[in-house]
């Protein structure tokens, strides 16, 4: 088969090898199209020792089953699936307790696991036991339900910052995923959505969704504007999707009293202290709380999220490019001119 191997920092190369098999009890998928995630664009810049040269990467993705044993569940030959692809040992005490996303032992799709940068993936029995192989409902395109995965994450976040009715929510960082925080945010009932973002051409894109105001931070004071879009409150709700040290700084001046800030994005190892505003925090009464990957669960409420209309795949999905092109998908993420691209393997 053909597949991009991953080569180290600048290396993805489209190289044919061998057809994967199946394990007994698991599945083999014809992949339709796998979306490029920003942790396979940062490994095409930096080295990751979860990711080591060789590996196939790719797990934002759908396939069509095309094998499958007579003992992996429910799965037949030509349904589609997509997967939460961190795979819990469901042994542990997080996974015990309610928190397999944090599963030290858990391994990944792209790691542990073959990803789907790829024509055929295997799936594993394992994680099929542990309910992280999800169909496709029949009315949902492949190229929508491969945003399952990093929906799912959204998903997670607004849960444990319990977004909801009649909320005032900024969301900075308009990438791909805060467009997805704009619109779920929308759908668990947020009254007022606000999107912060410094890049002119992704603000553009931001004003597309459903959104009261777009903030350019490099050329409006932040604070003052996201306090004057609230009556002098401040939001309820700030879910940081800005891989940036101001930006996270600055998310506690945002918050109205009472709020909850939410870091969802990551900072790179070694650069990840910031410093908060203590005062603010405590006399606020501010939360300030993370999130990493999701479950099978919130995997399937993202599905339900795609499947009913309330996130609109064509306004997220801007660009798609073939299999042996996956570089220009990499250049389109780096110039920030669009949101997410997708990765065309088979039919999508």
């Amino acid at each position: 088969m053909k597949a991009v191997v991953y080569g180290g920092p600048g290396r993805f190369e489209l190289m044919e090898v061998p057809d994967p098999r199946p394990e007994p009890g698991g599945l083999l998928g014809r992949v339709q199209c796998c979306g490029i995630c920003g942790t396979d664009y940062k490994l095409f810049f930096t080295e990751n020792p979860r990711f080591p040269p060789g590996s196939i990467l790719g797990h934002e993705f759908v396939a069509a089953v095309v094998e499958a044993s007579g003992a992996a569940g429910d799965f037949r030959v030509g349904d589609r699936v997509t997967m939460a692809t961190t795979v819990p040992c469901g042994a542990c005490y997080l996974c015990q307790h309610g928190l397999p996303n944090l599963c030290p032992t858990a391994n990944c799709v792209g790691a542990a696991y073959q990803g789907a940068f790829a024509e055929l993936i295997p799936i594993a029995a394992h994680a099929i036991r542990m309910g992280n192989v999800l169909k496709v409902p029949d009315g949902l395109s492949s190229r929508a339900a491969a945003l399952t995965e990093p929906l799912s994450c959204v998903v997670n976040a607004q849960e444990i910052a319990q977004v909801g009715q009649g909320m005032s929510v900024a969301v900075v960082g308009a990438g791909p995923l805060g467009c997805m925080h704009i619109q779920v945010a929308r759908a668990r009932g947020a009254a007022r959505v606000i999107a912060v973002q410094r890049s002119k051409a992704r603000c553009e894109l931001a004003a597309g969704f459903d959104v009261n105001a777009v903030i350019c931070s490099d050329e409006e004071d932040v604070v003052a504007r996201v306090k004057a879009l609230t009556e002098g409150r401040g939001a309820d709700r700030v879910l940081v999707c800005a891989p940036d040290r101001a930006a996270q700084e600055q998310s506690v001046h945002l918050a109205a009293k009472g709020g909850v800030v939410s870091l969802f994005a990551s900072l790179p190892k070694g650069a990840s202290d910031i410093t908060l505003d203590s005062r603010v925090v405590h006399y606020g009464q501010i939360s300030v709380v993370g999130s990493s990957d999701s479950t099978a669960a919130q995997g399937r409420e993202a599905l339900r999220l795609l499947e009913c209309g309330a996130v609109d795949p064509d306004k997220l999905i801007t660009h798609e490019v073939p299999l042996g092109r996956i570089l220009d998908g990499i250049e389109i993420m780096k110039q920030k001119v669009g949101l997410k691209v997708l990765v065309r393997v088979g039919g999508a």
